[in-house]
């Protein structure tokens, strides 16, 4: 009797620590897991907002240099513009005086 109640015992010491054993390969097993996901997780949200804002940036800085570069072309054209009217009238003006003067002359 004695044989046998020490065969129980160690077989349920022994099936104590294997279930304990699992239980708690299963609890680190599956911490791990959530923990690995909401790492992943926190890593993909960071990635996707960094490349949002990395778009934002870098249409922002499209928009603001297509807007400088139009404002510079029409500045050009506008001074462009300007001094081309400003010839045309002096040049007039120059030969409306040599006209008058060849006219008062002759």
């Amino acid at each position: 009797k004695q044989w046998y109640q020490r065969r129980v015992i160690t077989f349920r010491f022994i099936t104590f620590r294997v279930i304990t054993f699992s239980v708690i390969t299963f609890r680190v097993t599956t911490f791990r897991f959530i923990t690995f996901g909401v790492i992943t997780f926190r890593v993909i949200c960071f990635r996707v907002i960094t490349f949002r804002f990395i778009t934002f940036r870098v249409i922002t800085f499209s928009v603001i240099t297509f807007r400088v570069t139009t404002f510079r072309f029409m500045t050009f054209g506008v001074i462009t513009f300007r001094v081309i009217t400003f010839r045309v009238i002096t040049f007039k003006v120059i030969t409306f005086r040599v006209n008058t003067f060849r006219v008062i002359c002759f």
